[in-house]
């Protein structure tokens, strides 16, 4: 099944960050990779719709999920006509049932796929008629995301390079979750003379940063491990599950320079160091799906932005004495 392709239609209403995510898709579905397509489509849908809101100078959803979005559409319906929300409602369902587990095959991935593209053309030629393309001489606008980057709270983002696509649309769709709330997630980018000192690195970006949040996703599976080998303790294990040791060495930087550290991990990752779940002081927030719009998600960021509130009063009090001082 081929749709036809609208690229350099689309390209020209949306703005740059914003319209990777449907490229992505479309080649993703070119090429047959149904369940990859579907999921950028739920990452485009979701930041298109913040676009979308603000092109049409409506107020943003009182939510940052997918859903509530979507159901903030259905209250503009005298701009936004009733069959795009709809389109989007199917959408939406559509990538329910391909991520989560209904308990059936999933034997109609293609025609799944194929239709949630054909519901984002429809959605996207009603848009296109709607708006104006941005100025071609300046090019697209930035991301909306981005556009209070300098008001968002810096926090260090300890978490694996992505393995395969599922692990890297998760990613994508969780880093916007944090920049929605009020969070600048902060990675390093090593240069070529930094892979010889890459823990200063690591230092100095974590010294910027209010916290550290500690994302654990699975990098090895361990099929047969056998622990304290020839001792009176001695045990066998089967399909241990790890992530990369890089986060905790980063999580015991973060807790040595007294920064508060948020950890996370999917619930089968090998309880131990910053991820033991009986030996630390703080709470290890597990999930089963990388969906960060699961119930677990959910309560996080909810957790976070009170988090998030907190410290933008402390920071203005801390700009405040500054001030007082500098004068």
């Amino acid at each position: 099944m081929e749709l036809e392709h609208k690229n350099d239609n689309y390209q020209k209403f949306i703005s740059k960050e914003v319209f990777q995510h449907y490229s992505n898709g479309y080649d993703s579905l070119q090429v047959g990779q149904y369940f990859a397509a579907s999921v950028w489509a739920s990452v485009f849908l979701e930041a298109f719709l913040v676009e979308l809101l603000n092109r049409f100078e409506l107020s943003q959803a009182s939510g940052n999920d997918l859903n509530s979005r979507i159901d903030r559409l259905k209250g503009a319906s005298d701009i936004i006509p009733d069959e795009i929300h709809k389109r989007c409602h199917e959408i939406r369902s559509q990538r329910n049932r391909l991520v989560h587990d209904t308990g059936l095959g999933k034997n109609t991935l293609e025609q799944d796929a194929v239709s949630i593209y054909s519901h984002l053309e429809v959605i996207l030629d009603w848009y296109c008629k709607k708006v104006s393309p941005f100025d071609d001489t300046g090019g697209n606008e930035p991301d909306p995301l981005d556009l209070e980057k300098d008001k968002r709270i810096p926090v260090f983002l300890s978490t694996l390079n992505p393995d395969n696509e599922r692990q890297r649309f998760f990613l994508n769709g969780f880093k916007d979750k944090l920049k929605s709330i009020g969070i600048e997630p902060v990675q390093c980018e090593f240069g070529y003379y930094d892979w010889k000192d890459p823990l200063k690195v690591v230092r100095n970006k974590i010294s910027e940063c209010r916290a550290v949040i500690v994302l654990g996703l699975e990098r090895s599976n361990a099929y047969y491990i056998k622990d304290k080998e020839g001792s009176k303790k001695e045990s066998i294990d089967t399909h241990r599950k790890y992530t990369s040791g890089w986060l905790h060495l980063e999580a015991g930087m973060a807790s040595a320079m007294g920064k508060e550290v948020f950890v996370l991990c999917q619930k089968d990752i090998y309880s131990d160091g910053i991820f033991d779940r009986s030996w630390n002081t703080y709470p290890v927030m597990e999930f089963k799906l990388l969906d960060e719009d699961s119930r677990e998600f959910i309560m996080f960021f909810e957790y976070l932005n009170a988090w998030v509130k907190v410290n933008q009063e402390e920071i203005e009090k801390e700009n405040t004495e500054l001030e007082k001082v500098g004068k």
